[in-house]
């Protein structure tokens, strides 16, 4: 299928230039994608029942603690050791019922196909194809949401494994607004999201050290972990300090 995949650096899509109207318009094109997803109903999919929905979020914890401890190296133990604390409060949050239905699990822009790169004058971008649907399952949708939110980011330093603005960052989409967009499009209560979101940035993190302990280790090897190191405690500072912030107040 043809299509674009947008970047938020890319030298050809101008985010950063576009009116208000035209990056609300594809953050909206972008939600709306999501919607679609978690409409579909559960009778024409194979992928798990209600009862796997209402587990998926403590499962979610269970499965990225692990693969933290899948993944130690003694350069990344100070991290490790965070995170665990980090899933260990997760585990215990009160989430509420599970909000059922097809969980993607990586809903991102580098995962959606657009029609075309949106310009700053004329028609603006539309969805055409939603990728990679390796995680797909029944689940709780707002692990989803959080996952999108989490990537509005705009003030992460630029390393090899953060190459450029997150899309959303770089269209001056907040957290609220996702979430907020969301709601209005699906007709659906997210509730508070920041458990969801500090899930996202904990499971993205447990990715990060799963890639460097495999290149480490010889079995797979990938040149952006090769200066891991020099960057590694900047990222990491960042990028989980909202999850660090959230999981400490879970304690009080």
């Amino acid at each position: 299928m043809p299509g674009v995949v947008i970047h938020a650096d890319d030298g050809i899509s101008p985010l950063g230039q576009l009116p208000v109207r035209a990056s609300m318009s594809l953050a909206r094109e972008a939600l709306g994608g999501l919607v679609r997803v978690h409409q579909v109903s559960l009778s024409e999919v194979t992928l798990g029942s209600d009862l796997q929905a209402a587990t998926y979020f403590r499962r979610q914890v269970t499965r990225w603690n692990e693969q933290v401890e899948r993944s130690t190296h003694r350069d990344t133990a100070r991290w490790e050791n965070l995170l665990h604390r980090i899933f260990e409060s997760l585990g215990g949050a009160d989430i509420g019922p599970a909000v059922t239905g097809v969980v993607h699990g990586d809903y991102d822009f580098h995962n959606l196909l657009f029609n075309k790169y949106p310009m700053t004058e004329g028609p603006g971008a539309k969805l055409e194809a939603i990728l990679d649907w390796e995680m797909c399952t029944v689940g709780d949708v707002r692990a989803d949401v959080g996952w999108l939110a989490s990537r509005s980011h705009d003030d992460l330093p630029l390393t090899p494994l953060t190459p450029r603005a997150s899309v959303l960052g770089r269209l001056g989409i907040r957290q609220g607004e996702v979430v907020a967009m969301y709601e209005e499009m699906s007709g659906r209560s997210c509730g508070p999201l920041e458990v969801f979101i500090a899930l996202a940035r904990a499971k993205q993190a447990a990715i990060w050290l799963g890639h460097h302990a495999r290149t480490r280790s010889g079995v797979r090897t990938d040149p952006r972990f090769d200066t891991f190191a020099q960057y590694r405690d900047d990222l990491f500072e960042a990028w989980l300090a909202p999850a660090l912030k959230l999981t400490e107040s879970l304690k009080s």
